[in-house]
């Protein structure tokens, strides 16, 4: 029998540069990513990839396409392209292109925990 629980949601912020961020997470037990979003300060925009690696923090693959942070909630367009993080993989966000001068750009996961 599968049960899932409540959404859950985990908050990442940073200073912005273009840089593979470090892991901001590690799953204790399987989920399911249901939506991500994010929002870069100073009329700027950042564009990222949240990436799901290994428990080691290698062989890491996108959990959605890049997207644009702008200075307005920006959610992913339509259903996330990886969602199943197993448990005990890392989770971080590799920044591309910034424009301007971001002060910050903060990211939000939200998720579902599978239990079997």
């Amino acid at each position: 029998m599968i049960s899932v629980l409540e959404p859950s949601k985990r908050r990442w912020n940073s200073r912005t540069s273009s840089a593979t961020l470090p892991f901001f997470w590690r799953a204790d037990k399987a989920i399911t990513v249901t939506s991500i979003h994010c929002i870069s300060s100073a009329a700027t925009s950042a564009v990222i990839t949240v990436e799901e690696c290994d428990g080691n923090g290698a062989n890491c693959t996108a959990i959605e396409a890049a997207m644009t942070c702008g200075t307005t909630d920006v959610p992913q367009s339509g259903a996330i392209d990886n969602a199943s993080i197993d448990a005990g993989d890392r989770i971080r966000v590799r920044v591309g292109t910034v424009t301007g001068t971001p002060g910050w750009t903060a990211i939000d996961v939200y998720y579902r925990e599978t239990r079997q």
